[in-house]
């Protein structure tokens, strides 16, 4: 998220292109291959334009000539930049899922290009895999899967790796607080975890209602037995759990990953996993994705692993779906779409003011 306000002459500039919109724009579909790409961009093709582009976003090492046009570019797959963005003469660029870490939105600010995403689409199903996670991990479902299928009928109760304790009597660590972590974090707590969170972009008033403790980093790795990671993926955040946070841990904590993959040093995390500190993952992403079969983490049998697929409802596609056609059609037709879509908010305050004038 970019909260800056860019100069002037950039702030006139964009402004004017959100005047000169007249009626129904061009609209460039750049977005890569994902397992639901074609729905999105059919739901897209759906809107009434004055044209629609559907191509990569490059040739070769240029902009493809024809998205050089477009007045929205929806894109996914391809890492934009400065030298990118001044190919283009659109007004807004659309990432129609939650991500956005392949956007330099930086950049986009600086160049007067509003960049949006679609942010809460998906809020409920990525909390929900989380706590899946966590409810598996505090009954160990699949140990106890396992030593059933083996004929270990109740004899490993109590021993060895397979332990449980009352939801009453452990701590969930929420590392990221928006939208997503704030649905996980009530919902654990709903079901009777003691939860406290991390976040250095909220106040504890604005959360004071959840009766959620904001914590340093620190302080949440020492106290929980389940680390729930809900951050958005930035220079910031890349390795921000690494070898020393996780020797921060309890013995036998759990961490559970629903963001990103490169949030965590995944090599320190399999270290710790194969020390035995870290009692089990549960991990939704990962650094390099798909997952190489031969990564360790698939054949660790206290690691439950899912194929990014967090956002997935049948549900959720729809809700992103509809979503996206909403905030494409504003941006074609010179509308500023819900400010929530606005990853860089300090250009979208600017244009409101300006467009408002």
């Amino acid at each position: 998220m970019d909260s800056r306000t860019p100069s002037n002459e950039v702030i006139e500039k964009a402004a004017a292109r959100w005047k000169s919109a007249a009626g129904a724009g061009i609209l460039g579909i750049a977005q890569g291959h994902s397992s639901n790409a074609d729905g999105m961009t059919r739901a897209l093709q759906g809107i009434n334009t004055a044209q629609t582009i559907i191509m990569p976003m490059l040739d070769g090492d240029h902009v493809a000539e024809p998205l050089t046009k477009a007045d929205v570019i929806v894109s996914g797959g391809t890492r934009l930049h400065g030298s990118i963005y001044d190919q283009l003469g659109c007004r807004m660029i659309l990432r129609p899922y939650v991500g956005y870490d392949d956007i330099n939105v930086v950049d986009a600010t600086d160049r007067g290009i509003l960049v949006c995403n679609v942010p809460d689409a998906y809020s409920e199903e990525v909390a929900m895999q989380a706590i899946a996670f966590l409810m598996a991990a505090n009954r160990q479902l699949v140990a106890f899967d396992r030593a059933a299928r083996e004929g270990s009928w109740r004899s490993r109760m109590g021993h060895g790796d397979i332990v449980i304790h009352n939801s009453k009597a452990q701590t969930v660590g929420v590392i990221g607080f928006g939208r997503i972590g704030r649905i996980s974090g009530t919902r654990a707590k709903a079901l009777g975890f003691n939860v406290v969170a991390y976040d250095p972009y909220v106040t504890q008033d604005e959360v004071a209602e959840l009766g959620i403790p904001l914590l340093p980093l620190e302080e949440v790795l020492r106290q929980a037995d389940y680390v729930t990671v809900h951050a958005f993926l930035w220079d910031e955040t890349r390795h921000m759990l690494g070898a020393e946070q996780f020797a921060q841990m309890k013995q036998g904590a759990w961490i559970i990953n629903t963001a990103r993959g490169p949030i965590i040093d995944e090599a320190a995390m399999i270290a710790a996993l194969q020390s035995g500190h870290l009692a089990g993952a549960g991990l939704d992403v990962f650094e390099v994705e798909p997952i190489e079969q031969d990564n360790p983490l698939l054949s660790m049998p206290n690691v439950m692993v899912a194929p990014h697929i967090a956002v997935y409802s049948e549900e959720g596609i729809l809700r992103s779906q509809a979503r996206a056609v909403e905030i494409a059609t504003a941006g074609l037709t010179g509308v500023l779409p819900p400010r929530v879509a606005a990853t860089n908010k300090g250009l979208y305050d600017a244009l409101a003011e300006r467009l408002q004038g």
